[in-house]
C-alpha cells in the first residue's frame, strides 16, 4: 500500500510513507504474487477478477479477494512442500 506514496515522495523514510485504503493490492504481497506469476494459469485466475473490478471502477468484492488470496496461498503451500520433501528425500 505504501508503494504509490514511495513514488511520490522518493526520499521519505518507509515508516512515514502514507497508506491509501483505495489502492489496489496484490494478493499475498510481492513474494506470493511473484511466485504466482511464474505459473500463468494461476496468475490469471487470481488476478483477472481483481483487474475486472478495477476496469468496472469498483472495489473487488471480499469473495474475489479471498478467492485470489486462496489460489496464491495454495500455490505457496505446494511449492514449499515440494522443497521440503525434496530436501528430506535427498538427505
Amino acid at each position: 500500500q505504501r508503494h504509490s506514496d514511495h513514488h511520490t515522495n522518493l526520499y521519505k523514510p518507509y515508516q512515514t510513507l502514507n497508506t491509501f485504503e483505495d489502492c489496489p493490492l496484490l494478493p499475498n504481497g510481492y513474494t506470493g504474487s511473484s511466485l504466482a506469476a511464474i505459473f500463468p494459469p494461476i496468475w490469471f485466475k487470481a488476478m483477472n477478477p481483481l483487474v475486472q473490478a478495477l476496469r468496472e471502477e469498483r472495489k473487488p468484492s471480499r469473495e474475489e479477494k479471498v478467492r485470489s488470496q486462496s489460489l496464491v496461498n495454495n500455490l505457496l503451500i505446494i511449492v514449499v512442500s515440494a522443497f521440503v520433501l525434496n530436501a528430506y528425500f535427498l538427505n
